[in-house]
């Protein structure tokens, strides 16, 4: 088994490049370490452009039955020093394995085909890039059917990101929205009622009923959803603050929101 052990092997070059966002952007690629997100990956066929291992994977029965699974799959496999897997990787600790993974182009029809009544969750310029990754785990939990990114959102194939979504971001259609009032008109068609959560709404968002097609909009840390988003609302909610805390963790307050939808509607059906 042939091992490289240099940085001007043109694989090792890339990957590095791809440690910076505009790269990524512009070969429409992401980076993918560790077992857990690789077997995600496979258990999903998602698109990988080169898997790069270290033969400290080996040692692992997950890990060599990982590498199996890729190669049936057709993925092209390369063996790297371990000291260079390390320092191409985000993590401090690497489990010997790292991937190019493809974008997928995701369009509407995706979302609409998913459910008759979905439930959708509005992103709108979150900057942290764990609470936009637990965003997509939990919207995945609740059995979101999708996930709209407004502009000004966090990278979503950031490292941490990534790791924050603990796979669900292979589970959910996730689609970056360019043009917004575009957006907000394909909602006005497909009936979907926006519910934007804002700390300066009159009501609670138990107050209100949550049936039918419903998208939930969570904002920006510190400034909250836009102003555009606020207007297109067909009701702004917000969520009990009994304590001295000024607001919710972003994430927090999304999990709360969907929650509350699925506490109606499991007790509707």
């Amino acid at each position: 088994m042939e091992i490289i052990n240099s940085w001007q092997n043109k694989w090792i070059k890339y990957i590095k490049s791809l440690q910076q966002r505009k790269y990524r952007e512009k070969e429409r690629v992401f980076l993918l370490e560790g077992i857990r997100l690789l077997e995600e990956a496979v258990m999903f066929s998602w698109p990988l452009q080169i898997v790069l291992y270290s033969p400290k994977i080996l040692e692992n029965p997950r890990g060599s039955k990982l590498l199996e699974n890729l190669q049936q799959q057709g993925n092209p496999l390369l063996c790297v020093a371990e000291g260079i897997l390390e320092k191409i990787g985000d993590t401090q600790t690497t489990q010997g394995v790292l991937a190019v993974a493809r974008e997928k182009a995701i369009n509407w029809n995706l979302i609409w085909e998913r459910s008759s009544n979905p439930l959708l969750v509005i992103i709108d310029g979150v900057q942290d890039p764990g609470n936009l990754g637990t965003i997509i785990r939990t919207a995945d939990a609740t059995g979101v059917q999708g996930i709209l990114l407004t502009k000004g959102t966090v990278d979503l194939y950031n490292p941490k990101t990534i790791r924050s979504t603990m796979g669900s971001l292979f589970h959910l259609p996730i689609i970056k929205i360019d043009d917004l009032t575009q957006c907000l008109q394909q909602m006005k068609e497909n009936k979907v009622k926006i519910i934007v959560g804002d700390l300066a709404a009159r009501e609670y968002c138990f107050q209100q009923e949550y049936q039918g097609p419903i998208a939930i909009c969570v904002g920006n840390e510190g400034s909250g959803p836009s102003q555009e988003l606020k207007e297109a609302a067909h009701q702004l909610v917000k969520i009990p603050i009994l304590g001295q805390a000024e607001s919710f963790n972003v994430a927090v307050a999304a999990g709360i929101l969907l929650y509350e939808i699925n506490r109606q509607r499991l007790i509707k059906n």
